[in-house]
C-alpha cells in the first residue's frame, strides 16, 4: 500500500493520517489524484510540506507498518461514504473522502497550505468518482450511443420548427424529450413571462422516482438554484452533500428538499438579454456531466433563448 511505503520512506514505524494523503496524491490516476491535482497541488510538493511538519525516524522499521487508531476511523468512514453511494469497492476517492471527514492535524495542516478548502475539494472527490464509474460502464452503452447521438443531431433540428410556431406552447414538449432521452429525474424550463415578468415553469418529472418540483412546495421565483445559474455564462453543476451545512450554503438546502443528488443548470441568453433557464436534475444517482450531454443541453439553451428573444421584441 503506498501510504505503508510514504511511512516507510520517512523512517516511520506506525502509518498515519498524512502517510495516507500523501499515497493517494502519488497515485495520481486515481479519483483522489486527479481531484487534488485539479486544485494545482502536486505529489512533490505535498511530500515537501509534510516533510516539513514531521522528523524522519531514526529507528529501523519493520517488515509490517501498522496502522494509527485515526487512520482505522479515516477507513470506515471511506466504508460508510462508499456505503451511502452504494459503491460495492472503496477506492482512492472514497479514502480521501474518509481522511476529510475524520479531519486529521497534519492532513488538514498540508492541505490548509495550499489554501484547498475542504468542502470544495469533497465536491471535487465527489465529481471525479462519479466520472470514473461512468467511464467503467461506458461500454455497456456503447452501441446505444450512436443511436442517441444521431436522435439528439434530429432533434436540435427540430426544435426550430416548434419554436416558430409558438414557443410557450412548444416548451412543454421539448421539455419532455430532454428529459427522457437524457433518463433525467427532472427537467425544466423556468423563464420571465414577457407580458407580466413573472417567472414561469415547464416541467418533466420521472413519475417512476420523483414529484413535480411543484408538489413538493418548491417555487422557482424564491428558488437559490434559479438565482444562481441566471448569473453564470457556463453550465453551473451542483452535487448535493449532506456533509455541507445547508445553513451556509442555501442551495444545499433546496438540493435536498427536493430529493436533487447532481443538477446542471444553463441559462436561457441571448445576447445580453437572460430570460430565464434550463435545469436538469438527477435524483437516483450522482452524476457527472458528460461533454456531449452539455453541448447538447447548451444548443437547445440557445435555441429556446433566441425564440424568446424574438417574442419579447413583438411585445415590445
Amino acid at each position: 500500500m503506498l501510504a505503508q511505503e510514504e511511512a516507510r520512506r520517512l523512517g516511520h514505524a506506525v502509518t498515519e493520517p498524512e502517510h495516507l494523503l500523501l499515497g493517494l496524491i502519488c497515485e495520481r490516476y486515481g479519483s483522489a489524484g486527479r481531484a487534488v491535482e485539479s486544485m494545482g497541488v502536486g505529489h512533490r510538493d505535498a511530500r515537501v510540506k509534510l516533510e516539513s511538519l514531521v522528523e524522519r525516524g531514526t529507528t529501523p522499521v519493520g517488515a509490517e507498518i501498522p496502522f494509527a487508531a485515526q487512520l482505522d476511523e479515516a477507513f470506515s468512514a471511506a466504508c460508510a461514504f462508499a456505503d451511502q453511494l452504494k459503491h460495492s469497492h472503496v477506492g482512492s476517492g472514497h479514502l480521501l473522502i474518509g481522511l476529510i471527514d475524520v479531519g486529521p492535524k497534519r492532513v488538514v495542516e498540508v492541505l490548509a497550505h495550499f489554501d484547498i478548502d475542504l468542502k470544495e475539494l469533497r465536491k471535487c472527490v465527489m465529481k471525479r468518482i462519479t466520472e470514473e464509474r461512468l467511464k467503467k460502464e461506458e461500454n455497456r452503452f456503447s452501441g446505444s450511443f450512436s443511436k442517441i447521438a444521431i436522435f439528439r443531431m434530429i432533434f436540435i433540428s427540430m426544435i426550430s420548427k416548434l419554436l416558430s410556431l409558438n414557443v410557450i406552447d412548444a416548451l412543454p414538449s421539448i421539455v419532455r424529450v430532454v428529459g427522457e432521452v437524457m433518463k433525467l429525474s427532472r427537467c425544466m424550463f423556468v423563464v420571465t413571462d414577457v407580458v407580466d415578468q413573472q417567472w414561469q415553469h415547464y416541467e418533466y418529472w420521472d413519475k417512476t422516482q420523483v414529484q413535480s418540483c411543484t408538489q413538493s412546495g418548491w417555487s422557482a421565483k424564491d428558488s437559490v438554484l434559479v438565482a444562481q445559474t441566471v448569473q453564470e455564462s457556463t453550465p453551473l453543476e451542483a452535487v448535493y452533500d449532506r456533509q455541507i451545512d445547508t445553513a451556509v450554503f442555501p442551495e444545499q438546502a433546496e438540493l435536498a428538499s427536493l430529493g436533487v443528488k447532481s443538477q446542471l443548470g444553463i441559462a436561457l441568453r441571448f445576447g445580453d438579454v437572460t430570460f430565464g433557464c434550463l435545469i436538469l436534475q438527477q435524483c437516483d444517482e450522482w452524476k457527472a456531466w458528460q461533454p456531449d450531454e452539455i453541448e447538447f443541453v447548451q444548443r437547445v439553451a440557445e435555441s429556446v433563448a433566441e425564440a424568446l428573444a424574438k417574442v419579447g421584441g413583438a411585445q415590445n
